[in-house]
């Protein structure tokens, strides 16, 4: 983990096209998350290890036990989870904090194929049996609310998936290349005027919602579906046709941000 204080390269990656004005709340959490990356590092180093833990332990709690207890319990307590300093983007800044640790910290359960292989099928199949078992709407949305993205079992079962892959040594060009179109898939599908149409107009969930195991083996093969047809789409679009004025665009805007820092940072050492 670096400290310099520079924009990330990997911007652009991401910088355009610029999903704006779409409501792309990852797109945007992510990047104020890679502006303040080099500032997170500065925590991140000054820490050790049980205090990093003791933080993370605390944002857990705020970030994701709270939110997910206030989903469940709506209106009760009545307050909100600004309160807490819960955002889409402090999320984020979690994440952060847990990835740094499974870094710095992994220990044998993190690092070994076969405590990660189970605890990712453990996680998954948790999700799975519970979505079966919902009988109700009530009971449903209770189980949506627990498995939400800033859920702690989400949190955990990701934590395993990350490290399973992590510990694993392979290489794949057809795997890179399909990975690389990940971005434009969500770009597309998740669009605030695409969306409605694909899941509303083209596809309804609403014709299976009354059996769970129905419900479940329909949005597995239509989210497929919507995830084959997008990677064709970023493929064509982005890679073939947009190629060089993306890459040509990313690279000036990004090179042009970290001059602006670089001067400001100069500015300020004169100063």
């Amino acid at each position: 983990l670096q400290t310099k204080l520079l924009v990330p390269t990997s911007l652009k990656t991401i910088l355009l096209p610029f999903p704006l004005p779409s409501g792309y709340w990852f797109v945007y959490a992510y990047v104020i998350m890679l502006f303040a990356m080099p500032f997170l590092n500065i925590i991140i180093n000054s820490l050790n290890k049980p205090k990093l833990i003791l933080l993370i332990k605390g944002l857990t709690f705020l970030w994701s036990i709270l939110v997910v207890s206030f989903n469940i319990f709506s209106g009760k307590p009545d307050t909100s989870l600004d309160n807490f300093g819960y955002t889409q983007t402090t999320f984020f800044f979690l994440l952060y904090f847990i990835a740094a640790y499974v870094r710095k910290y992994s220990g044998k359960i993190l690092n070994s194929k076969k405590y990660t292989a189970i605890g990712s099928v453990v996680g998954l199949l948790l999700a799975v049996v519970c979505a079966c078992l919902a009988d109700s709407q009530k009971l449903f949305n209770g189980i949506l609310n627990t498995f939400d993205i800033n859920g702690p079992i989400v949190i955990a079962t990701s934590v395993f998936i990350f490290s399973f892959f992590r510990n694993c040594q392979f290489d794949s060009q057809m795997i890179n290349y399909i990975a690389g179109s990940m971005f434009g898939v969500y770009l597309i599908h998740e669009d605030s005027f695409v969306r409605p149409i694909i899941w509303n107009q083209l596809i309804s969930s609403k014709l299976y919602i009354h059996s769970g195991l129905e419900y479940l083996t329909a949005g597995l093969i239509f989210s497929l579906l919507v995830f084959i047809i997008c990677i064709i789409i970023d493929i064509v679009c982005r890679r073939i046709i947009f190629s060089k004025v993306i890459n040509k665009l990313t690279v000036y805007i990004c090179t042009l941000l970290i001059t602006i820092e670089k001067r400001t940072l100069n500015d300020s050492e004169t100063k």
